[in-house]
């Protein structure tokens, strides 16, 4: 798999890969390098960048047009986005104000 996002946050890397039917996002320790935690994409999606949400984290997908917001202390999917136009979904940055 590609890495296709990544981000750090409170010590803790986030990584999202992007392969055909087999991408995910992970959570991996800055220091050890140990996978803590991971989710698998359903294998009909190619995963893209991941962009930190507050308490969330956007999963993009290539082609799809969808965007899976999970989240950042389980990973489980909250909600989905969908772009007006497909390849449209797989750039995405939050700005705090």
């Amino acid at each position: 798999a590609f890495t296709e996002g990544l981000l750090v946050r409170d010590g803790q890397l986030y990584e999202s890969t992007g392969l055909e039917g087999r991408s995910w996002v992970r959570k991996v320790d800055l220091e050890t390098g140990a996978v803590q935690q991971q989710a698998d994409l359903d294998p009909k999606y190619f995963g893209e960048g991941i962009v930190d949400w507050g308490d969330q984290i956007i999963q993009l997908t290539w082609q799809n047009g969808i965007g899976f917001v999970r989240d950042r202390s389980t990973f489980a999917v909250k909600s989905r986005l969908m772009a007006q136009t497909p390849r449209a979904s797989s750039q995405m940055t939050y700005r705090s104000t």
